[in-house]
């Protein structure tokens, strides 16, 4: 049980520094949208539109996932201490 908390809590401080890097390093939305399906984005939408996107809607969502793990987390540690 304590394993999975930790994981949880890992997976959120990971999404929000993601999703902090990509709102903030133009290098790091950059490499974002180099791999993978991201380069859909790019043929759609054009790449400063895409940068675009990348900065003010995906690295604001990845912080948001982030935060939302780390609240679940802490409510689940915390729900589950014995009363005393």
């Amino acid at each position: 049980m304590a394993t999975q908390n930790i994981v949880m809590l890992l997976v959120g401080i990971a999404f929000f520094a993601l999703g902090f890097l990509l709102s903030t390093k133009e290098k790091v939305a950059e490499w974002g949208l180099s791999h993978g399906r991201a380069r859909i984005w790019i043929s759609l939408l054009g790449k400063e539109r895409a940068m675009k996107l990348t900065k003010y809607f995906f690295g604001p969502l990845c912080m948001l996932l982030g935060v939302l793990s780390l609240l679940i987390t802490v409510a689940t540690v915390f729900g589950k201490m014995p009363a005393q």
